[in-house]
């Protein structure tokens, strides 16, 4: 689960590295002043999370070794500023200028006769307590590669690390792409993370987000307004948090009953996959639909019956015609999903065209979208289609091995930019694509996107997704919108992981422990309330 402080605003987007410089370029033409005001209050709040570390593991400041790295430009600037302050406060600072020139902030440092090392020496020293990383920062691209000389500091305070120092990087660690998330091979995993006005992509986006270690977002003297109508009509990802869920919360009545809470089909579980269908049915009524049916194969009937007494389980084996009764099901439903454990029965192109041209909210998932994979001119068609109809759009889930077969061109781009892929798709279908995975990412067909920041590796067993497929479909049943039904799903599912994994640890979880935990999610989210609030995706 991404740890971010309180300080993240939720109304502030992710920030890309354009968004950055256009925010510090806004600024010195709004206030009339200088950058260097700018790098001394990040200086300043990396200096004060270096002490709060050090208060916190009671280390004396005197004895407490502090060892900065600074590179060009800003960020190596917020580093020596933070130098200064930490000499100040009486620290035992050593500093490492990595840099291909000079500035005032190192000036100022070299003047108060700080103790410098160049890369030659480092070998000689002993790990310190705390590494203040600002050697790349947001400037850093993947495709200029990390230099041999950095590439060997950033190995040597790997080394540190294991041994006992702790690593505050600025901004973004280095070697992590702001844009993407994307890692060079040698990059800097930190613990602590002080970033600036609004989390950085990459902080959030995988696989960046596993080495950004606990996020404080400091705002500088950037009003949240100010920022939003800075960075108009500029297409940036948005985090989904707790906030952000709490705030679409369903309608859901004391006086309601099963109808009025919709009614879902999911059809799925052929030979050997019967748990599959099992935990989406599961799922979408732990979720809150009043009414669950599963179209199930003949041998995962009585399984997928055992499993889930509560849900109206038919055997698709017994139909004569099961193309017709399957579209029987769907009739009178307000949701349907297909995939989980579905396999590629004769009847199934048909009935697939038939839910592309008819059913209003669906989900596809699994087999459905190997189905797409196998003819996508005409599924694109299809689904493209929908919007003229007066449809919703399809939510489509993939896992990466899913994506590729939707998408064979964007193989090369889904390993460097999850987010710019996912959109990619979305566009191309005119769908919902929740690209499942670490920080899951919500591409709308509009151009907005979502990386959400709950769930664990703990998740990633077989079966997790049939649980965010029910999820998401009986949200849809009970009338929430598409998107806000992603968004949501997505969620409260990695908490109910994230819920589970503090009982059991994360090695541990099964999906079946998603499903008792979803409503401790739910209540964690507030999600108990009789109205829904107004928020605005």
């Amino acid at each position: 689960m991404l740890q971010i402080d309180f300080i993240h605003n939720r109304h502030l987007p992710l920030l890309s590295r354009e968004a950055q410089k256009r925010l510090d370029q806004a600024w010195t033409d709004y206030t009339g002043l200088g950058l260097e005001i700018l790098m001394e209050q990040a200086g300043i709040a990396v200096a004060a999370a270096t002490r709060d570390h050090a208060d916190k593991h009671k280390l004396k400041y005197s004895s407490c070794t502090v060892f900065i790295f600074g590179g060009s430009g800003n960020n190596g600037a917020d580093a020596w500023v933070s130098a200064r302050h930490l000499l100040t406060d009486g620290f035992n600072v050593i500093c490492c200028d990595l840099s291909s020139g000079t500035s005032p902030q190192l000036e100022a440092v070299r003047r108060m006769q700080v103790s410098f090392v160049n890369t030659d020496e480092l070998k000689n020293q002993t790990p310190p307590d705390i590494i203040i990383d600002g050697i790349l920062g947001t400037g850093f691209k993947l495709d200029r590669g990390v230099a041999s000389e950095l590439s060997s500091v950033f190995n040597l305070i790997q080394d540190w690390q294991q041994r006992r120092s702790f690593v505050i990087s600025i901004d973004i660690p280095s070697g992590i792409e702001t844009d993407s998330g994307a890692m060079a091979e040698d990059h800097i995993c930190a613990d602590y993370t002080v970033t600036f006005v609004s989390p950085k992509i990459g902080l959030a986006a995988a696989p960046g987000c596993v080495c950004s270690g606990l996020i404080t977002t400091v705002p500088l003297s950037m009003p949240a307004d100010w920022v939003n109508k800075t960075l108009e009509n500029m297409p940036l990802p948005r985090l989904i948090d707790l906030e952000m869920v709490r705030a679409l919360r369903p309608l859901r009545p004391a006086d309601g009953h099963k109808g009025t809470f919709g009614r879902a089909l999911l059809i799925g579980g052929n030979e050997g996959m019967a748990g599959s269908i099992a935990l989406a049915g599961q799922a979408a009524a732990r979720a809150g639909a009043g009414l669950i049916t599963l179209a199930v194969g003949r041998s995962a009937f009585l399984p997928v019956l055992s499993a889930f007494p509560e849900g109206l389980t038919h055997d698709i084996g017994e139909c004569e015609d099961p193309l017709t009764s399957l579209k029987t099901f769907a009739a009178n439903k307000q949701a349907v999903a297909a995939g989980p454990g579905l396999g590629r029965p004769e009847w199934l192109p048909d009935y697939i065209e038939y839910l592309l041209r008819e059913i209003s909210c669906l989900v596809l998932d699994a087999d459905a979208l190997n189905e797409i994979s196998s003819d996508l001119d005409k599924y694109q068609m299809l689904l493209k289609s929908r919007s003229a109809a007066g449809l919703a759009p399809v939510v489509l889930t993939p896992h990466p091995g899913e994506f590729r077969r939707l998408a064979p061109d964007l193989t090369s781009l889904l390993e460097h930019d999850r987010q710019r892929a996912a959109l990619a798709v979305a566009e191309r279908f005119g769908a919902i694509v929740v690209l499942k995975g670490a920080a899951t990412v919500i591409a709308l067909p509009d151009g907005r996107i979502y990386i959400n920041s709950s769930g664990n590796d703990g998740m990633a067993k077989g079966g997790s997704g049939d649980c965010l497929t029910g999820i998401i479909t009986g949200l849809l049943a009970q009338g929430i919108e598409p998107e806000s039904a992603a968004i949501s799903a997505v969620y409260l599912h990695g908490l109910a992981g994230d819920l589970a994994a503090e009982k059991l640890g994360r090695t541990a979880i099964l999906p079946q422990d998603l499903l008792l935990n979803i409503g401790k999610a739910w209540l964690k989210a507030g999600w108990l309330g009789d109205s829904r609030s107004e928020f605005s995706i």
